[in-house]
């Protein structure tokens, strides 16, 4: 009897009883789903193409993959110093970080995802939200 506080509506929040629910993906089955929306994102991030805030929007709800966790934090620089997609890179950092896991061994795609947040280089009006 954990309750889970979730948003149907816009605003409206609302409290859900997952206990009973049946994880959809598990074992095998799991990491092939992982894999699939791997790919699939790498392959649109990956495109020349003027990223949309759309994407940035969906892929918290991904960030749970390693996988996507390591693809995301690729592209943040680019993000957060794009005016049209700053917001949105900040909640994606913030959700990167808070994500990675403290294993042992250590995750491969979390270290290379620690990697990209340590090479970037944001410029001074970004320094405060890198602090943070």
């Amino acid at each position: 009897s954990n309750p889970l506080s979730t948003t149907v509506y816009p605003g409206i929040p609302t409290s859900l009883n997952l206990t009973r629910v049946r994880p959809r993906y598990f074992g095998q089955n799991l990491q092939l789903a992982h894999k699939s929306i791997s790919e699939s994102l790498s392959e649109r991030l990956d495109l020349k193409s003027k990223q949309n805030s759309k994407l940035l929007m969906a892929l918290p709800s991904f960030i749970s993959i390693p996988a996507v966790r390591q693809l995301t934090a690729r592209h943040l620089e680019r993000w957060l110093q794009s005016p049209a997609l700053s917001s949105q890179a900040r909640t994606l950092f913030a959700a990167t970080v808070q994500n990675m896991r403290n294993a042992d061994p250590p995750i491969p795609e979390d270290i290379q995802a620690i990697d990209s947040i340590m090479e970037m280089k944001p410029k001074a009006n970004q320094l405060n939200m890198h602090v943070e």
